[in-house]
């Protein structure tokens, strides 16, 4: 009985640790018109045996909460999922950052908290085309009508309604050639492979010492050009054009690569993104972090080439 009970509390504390808590967030679309709405949904995945503090929360200031949905917990078999998806909009045009929600949770004795991922949302504006109608309080013209003056200005607002729909046409052709040219975009053949001038590339950045310099909005920019270079010539997409929503959904629509390759390409550009646009301050190790994934994303494919290049490797 003493072998029995002293196998149980050698085994029972290494399995409470194997229990974890994980925050999932996700958005509809990350790119609204001021004042449209977007769903944004917290998802808390946890084992029956953890008790949670409340509920995995985030700052909403920056918006306006216009409905809260509460799902009904579901049950996984050794997990419970619970789910909350918030209809937000606002009026302030900019990039802005929700940041990563926490929740603390009680496994065995201790107290632990755990968070979720930041969340970029970029809000434009949208042009109002509302006129009033402004009419004058008098008539403008006193006395006896001249209708030949009439018919003149009648037909001179027909000519320019006609060049205003004649434009319009034009520029909508415009927009539908550009837009076939675009789906048939086919990037100049490279004299090298693309690897080869991908790792080049991030070679060079590793001798500018960005990270080490403290320039990490420089080495974002510029590691985030060398990776989406690279996909544009591997995969024939325009990368360097293309938002990191818009090229994420072209990927997996095209089913270029597995969903393992596809999730670290979406991390590794929304991390650049934050730096690049919300003025996100990046520590030294996240940006070694990022060095390393941007270093992933192209060796990844190397495994598919007939002749595997002389690759440096990371030090």
């Amino acid at each position: 009985m003493k072998r029995l009970w002293w196998i149980v509390g050698c085994w029972l504390p290494l399995t409470l640790a194997a229990q974890t808590v994980t925050v999932e967030v996700g958005v509809d679309r990350d790119s609204i018109g001021i004042g449209e709405r977007f769903v944004y949904s917290i998802t808390t995945d946890h084992p029956k045996n953890v008790t949670l503090l409340g509920e995995a929360v985030t700052d909403f200031s920056q918006f306006e909460v216009v409905q809260v949905q509460k799902h009904q917990p579901v049950d996984r078999g050794a997990l419970i999922s619970e789910k909350t998806e918030y209809t937000i909009t606002t009026f302030n045009v900019d990039t802005f950052i929700i940041r990563a929600p926490k929740i603390t949770y009680v496994l065995g004795s201790d107290t632990l908290t755990t968070e979720g991922q930041p969340k970029l949302i970029f809000v434009t504006s949208v042009l109002d085309t509302t006129i009033k109608d402004i009419r004058p309080e008098k008539p403008l013209i006193a006395g006896k009508i001249n209708w030949a003056m009439l018919i003149g200005i009648g037909v001179g607002l027909l000519l320019i309604l006609t060049l205003i729909v004649y434009g319009a046409y034009r520029l909508y052709k415009r927009y539908q050639a550009n837009k076939h040219q675009r789906a048939q975009f086919v990037p100049p053949a490279p004299s090298r492979l693309p690897e080869e001038i991908a790792i080049e590339s991030l070679d060079a950045i590793r001798q500018k010492q960005w990270i080490e310099k403290g320039e990490f909005k420089i080495f974002h920019i510029e590691v985030s050009n060398i990776i989406r270079l690279y996909i544009e010539q591997k995969f024939l997409m325009p990368a360097l054009e293309l938002p990191t929503s818009e090229l994420i959904a072209e990927f997996r629509r095209r089913r270029l690569s597995d969903d393992n390759y596809t999730a670290l390409l979406r991390r590794f550009l929304e991390v650049c993104d934050l730096v690049k646009f919300a003025k996100y301050q990046a520590s030294q190790h996240e940006c070694m972090e990022v060095f390393d994934q941007a270093y992933d994303l192209v060796r990844i494919n190397m495994a598919n080439l007939d002749a595997p290049l002389n690759v440096v490797e990371k030090s």
